[in-house]
């Protein structure tokens, strides 16, 4: 049998998220897709959307823990659009698999794919950059769930963050919450429907 036929199939799971923003007095009807469309236009390279967060020693000095920041955003649609959360840990990747800042989207050209030698090997791969995609659509979005550096609460986190980067006050502030149905094709139309997404080029 072929190596090639032995290769395991990639394994994914997904979360169904409605999104709810803070209610203000004079009404509040942000999106995630308009939310990450003013990000885009505001942080147009990689170092411009990154977020540091970090220990803070006894001499106020602070440690860089996790590094995060979002890529590859596409607007599909007036209600929906794809991005990347990318998120590693500072101390541990190797200086020739940090992103470039200057750069408008990071790159996984220069990630390693192993030696054929480890590829039977029942070892795991350590994982240097963590990717969730995120397609975001109405009021709900589909989060992709990732092991390490957060999940779904450090994309919260650091979305949030973005929003009081950008000087949207409450207006842009808003938590992931639980779906209310199991049966996806009713959440998207109580969310106000979807046009279509894009994983790794091919439409779905």
């Amino acid at each position: 049998m072929s190596r090639e036929s032995n290769k395991k199939g990639i394994s994914r799971t997904f979360q169904l998220k409605p999104i709810k923003f803070s209610e203000l007095k004079a009404g509040n009807d942000m999106t995630l897709t308009q939310l990450m469309a003013i990000f885009a236009d505001a942080c147009p390279t990689v170092g411009s959307r990154m977020d540091v967060t970090g220990l803070t020693l006894a001499s106020g000095e602070t440690v860089p823990q996790l590094c995060t920041f979002f890529n590859n955003y596409q607007a599909l649609d007036e209600k929906t659009c794809v991005f990347e959360i990318w998120s590693y840990e500072p101390g541990l990747i190797p200086q020739t698999l940090t992103p470039d800042p200057n750069m408008a989207n990071a790159v996984t050209d220069n990630l390693p794919a192993g030696d054929e030698d480890d590829s039977e090997s029942n070892e795991p791969k350590k994982e240097f950059i963590h990717i969730a995609h995120v397609l975001a659509f109405g009021q709900s979005a589909i989060v992709e769930s990732t092991r390490s550096t957060g999940g779904v609460n450090n994309i919260q986190r650091y979305l949030n963050k973005m929003s009081r980067r950008m000087g949207l006050g409450r207006g842009g502030n808003f938590f992931f919450t639980d779906a209310v149905t199991k049966k996806l094709t009713q959440e998207i139309d109580r969310a106000g429907g979807g046009c279509r997404f894009y994983c790794r080029g091919n439409q779905r």
